[in-house]
């Protein structure tokens, strides 16, 4: 695959951004679980300051 034919493809997958919005119980976006499994890892998001900067297109 050339990278050409990889950013096509890419650009191929679903656009979440037009989406259906789908409607989630709270209990579905609950962080517990992520924050059990970072506290058996150490928590090593805490072993040095930083910045999650995200977006969209």
């Amino acid at each position: 695959m050339t990278y050409r034919e990889a950013i096509e493809y890419l650009h191929s997958l679903t656009d979440y951004e037009k989406r259906r919005i789908e409607r989630y119980a709270p209990e579905t976006l609950d962080l517990t679980r992520v924050e059990r499994l970072l506290d058996r890892l150490g928590n090593p998001h805490r072993a040095y300051p930083s910045i999650h900067i995200a977006g969209t297109k």
